[in-house]
């Protein structure tokens, strides 16, 4: 030991000011901050479908990544790191990491993601967002659009886009040096327009359509929780999982813009169209897979899962007309649907 120290002490006196500190307390990670800007010459849903940059402005992007874990000779061995990316777009990425290397980890996620279809896109309707779309007080209807007088001083820009926020957390933690049990927590909002065919008619050489801006206003969430062991030999993975949709709107209905083609003295047929929306729903499932190490060449492995999936949101009408007047009601007021699958396999190898 002697003869040792007496090495380091000798190669210490090599060293310049401050160099002999600085080597011992090197940190073997990297951070860095990148900030900068662009400038989008034109409108273009396609060019930004994804970024968020589609329309013709300047944009600020920034991004950075900062992270620290203690030396190896430190008697901690914590952690932690945040990182970001594209803050100034509408996808932008933020994630926070902190643990204890061997025990525990925490995270939080945030991620945005729009869906640009159209920019400026032109529609006569008014009350745009909400689930009832209706046309200007003047306005005339027409067999055609030619014949529709208000029309051109009736249409109004639009955007047609949705935009995905999701925040994401959970915790891994290590029980033992076998045993790990995780959990994962999901909440997505999505939100926007989505243009839509609306028909009015009712066989294959009358009906009229239009595009029709449809309000978006859904809500998902996600659970996965997992029991895992992960031994020399045997490895055995407990999961449950569950999906929760919920949509904020149960129908959607717009006015005709055409003339009434039926009954031309009738006030209302005709008058209102309605489409149904994606339906609130949910999904279980539970599964169980394992591996064992029979000898150095002979591994059996099998895994078996049990999934449940619901949904009974209420039908609509006949009619969203409230003028129409329908005697006979649905003959169920839901689907009341479910689906149930089983999955089980043994390997041999």
């Amino acid at each position: 030991m002697t003869v040792v120290k007496a090495e380091e002490e000798e190669f210490d006196d090599f060293m310049l000011d401050d160099e002999s500190e600085l080597s011992e307390n090197k940190q073997d990670y990297n951070s860095y901050i990148e900030i900068g800007g662009l400038y989008s010459s034109t409108d273009s849903a396609k060019f930004g479908e994804y970024s968020g940059m589609d329309t013709r402005q300047g944009y600020v992007l920034g991004s950075f990544n900062i992270q620290h874990r203690a030396a190896f000779d430190d008697d901690s061995s914590n952690y932690w790191q945040i990182k970001a990316k594209d803050l100034g777009l509408d996808s932008r990425f933020i994630r926070a990491d902190y643990g204890e290397q061997g025990k525990y980890t925490l995270f939080f996620e945030y991620d945005q993601l729009p869906h640009n279809r159209l920019v400026s896109a032109k529609t006569p309707f008014r009350n745009i967002g909400s689930q009832s779309l209706l046309l200007p007080d003047d306005w005339i209807t027409g067999s055609k659009t030619t014949q529709m007088p208000n029309l051109a001083d009736g249409l109004k820009n639009i955007d047609i886009a949705t935009e995905r926020k999701k925040y994401s957390g959970g915790f891994s933690l290590d029980l033992t040096q076998q045993w790990n049990f995780t959990v994962d927590i999901q909440h997505e909002d999505k939100e926007g327009l989505q243009d839509t065919g609306a028909v009015m008619g009712i066989s294959g050489f009358n009906p009229l359509s239009v595009i029709a801006p449809k309000p978006i206003d859904q809500e998902t969430n996600n659970f996965d929780i997992k029991l895992a062991y992960n031994g020399d030999k045997a490895q055995i993975q407990l999961r449950y999982f569950v999906s929760l949709f919920d949509n904020h709107y149960n129908s959607f209905s717009w006015k005709n813009p055409y003339n009434l083609r039926f009954r031309p003295e009738s006030d209302f047929l005709d008058n209102i169209g309605g489409l149904s929306v994606a339906p609130d729903n949910q999904a279980h499932k539970i599964s169980l897979s394992a591996a064992y190490r029979l000898g150095s060449a002979t591994r059996l492995s099998g895994s078996f899962s049990y999934g449940s999936m619901t949904q009974d949101s209420p039908f609509i009408g006949y009619t969203v007309n409230p003028l129409l007047s329908v005697d006979s009601p649905v003959p169920r007021n839901d689907a009341d649907a479910e689906v149930e699958t089983l999955h089980a396999n043994l390997v041999f190898t």
